[in-house]
């Protein structure tokens, strides 16, 4: 991303295994409600929370993360975890970006009211807040009340439509035989289908 002088970013990481609708509409959401520049959406390498499951190979899952968002101006794609070997710590990402980016660009990683409770468990937590501002989505069945106080007061909380979609519940429909129309990009549906992929869950 060129140009970080002044720039106000959302960060976005997640598995994208598949990315669907409910990732790009959260990810609007908050770049309209927190008047963001850009919504930078970064596929994790390999994940450590996720490590006990066999995911897609980073490239096909890079590919359809570009595809969701190419029509979209305020969205980017970036490859930092893919390019970096090792397991894909959110800490690692922000200070690498904070290092091409210098103080130039405000930060704010987004997550979900599921990974804000599970923030004690992250590497160099304390790192991720001096980094970046933190942005909470709102999730369905999470009570904000269980994030540990003092995290809780460094978090902004953002709602945002609640969609009941889920990358694992796509997985699971494409194994029997369903369809995934509209709750993924009809490119990104496309590649799935082209390649096969999910068919062997």
């Amino acid at each position: 991303m060129n140009g970080a002088e002044g720039l106000t970013v959302g960060i976005l990481g997640g598995t994208f295994d598949p990315v669907h609708i409910g990732h790009l509409i959260v990810a609007e959401e908050i770049r309209v409600r927190c008047n963001l520049q850009k919504i930078l959406f970064i596929p994790s390498a390999h994940p450590p929370h996720k490590a006990a499951r066999e995911i897609t190979p980073p490239q096909l899952r890079w590919e359809m993360v570009c595809l969701a968002i190419q029509d979209n101006p305020y969205f980017e794609a970036s490859a930092i975890e893919i390019e970096r070997t090792g397991l894909s710590y959110t800490v690692d990402t922000l200070a690498q970006l904070r290092g091409i980016w210098d103080q130039k660009a405000q930060m704010s990683l987004i997550i979900g009211t599921d990974e804000a409770i599970d923030v004690p468990t992250w590497k160099q937590p304390e790192r991720v807040f001096d980094l970046s501002a933190v942005l909470v989505a709102n999730r369905p069945g999470f009570d904000i009340n269980t994030i540990e106080l003092r995290w809780r007061k460094m978090m902004k909380f953002v709602r945002v439509p609640q969609i009941e979609v889920s990358s694992t519940a796509i997985r699971r429909r494409i194994v029997e035989g369903k369809s995934i129309r509209y709750l993924v990009p009809r490119p990104v549906e496309e590649f799935i289908r082209d390649r096969g992929l999910y068919l062997d869950r």
